[in-house]
């Protein structure tokens, strides 16, 4: 890609723009239907460089006609090259999937303007990410009109 991200061998898929959303429906729904909070790619490509790495060495063992040793010394070197590339693809996976969930968290209240991030995450730990939403909403429907119901409850009495 660049010389600052050498590693990275695809391109990023690009996100959801305002000006690209249907106007009458949350954006925050429609980023999440777009796939803007999926998760990083960049663990699969992580695994993708180890095969790579397979598919070097077994064909350099194939065509290889020096000593055994001189072998381990290349295999090594293979290796090596390939396994710098992982660590900095699953470095960035970390990165980035840390940012794709605090930011969602963060939309998410803004959106509903209740903080129910953790009674959404306990309903289904297998949910995706549009299940997630609608159980979002309906967890922070349900704690205001209880918070409106106390007060008017007190406002009575």
């Amino acid at each position: 890609m660049s010389r600052f991200t050498w590693w990275r061998r695809h391109k990023k898929k690009p996100l959801l723009s305002r000006k690209d959303a249907l106007k009458g429906k949350s954006f925050l729904l429609q980023q999440i239907e777009n796939g803007d909070y999926d998760p990083s790619d960049y663990q699969r490509q992580a695994y993708e460089e180890k095969e790579r790495c397979k598919k070097e060495q077994k064909k350099t063992i194939d065509s290889w006609v020096a000593g055994p040793e001189s072998l381990q010394e290349k295999l090594k070197e293979i290796e090596r090259k390939y396994i710098k590339r992982y660590n900095k693809l699953m470095e960035d996976y970390d990165k980035e999937e840390n940012k794709l969930l605090q930011n969602l968290k963060k939309k998410l209240i803004l959106e509903f303007g209740i903080d129910a991030w953790d009674e959404a995450i306990a309903v289904d730990k297998d949910q995706d990410h549009i299940e997630f939403y609608y159980n979002y909403k309906k967890i922070t429907n349900k704690k205001l009109q209880h918070e409106l119901s106390r007060s008017e409850e007190t406002s009575t009495d």
